[in-house]
C-alpha cells in the first residue's frame, strides 16, 4: 500500500466501520468534486 488515493480509501473504510456518517457525507462531496471536476 504505496498509492495515496489509497490511504484515502482505508479511511473512508475507517469512517464507515466508526460510523462517522457526517464525515463519510463531507468526503462523498469531496470525491464527487474530484471525480466530476
Amino acid at each position: 500500500m504505496s498509492g495515496g488515493s489509497s490511504v484515502g480509501v482505508a479511511d473512508l473504510f475507517h469512517m464507515l466501520e466508526s460510523n462517522k456518517l457526517s464525515d463519510v457525507e463531507e468526503i462523498k462531496q469531496v470525491f464527487h468534486d474530484h471525480f466530476l471536476s
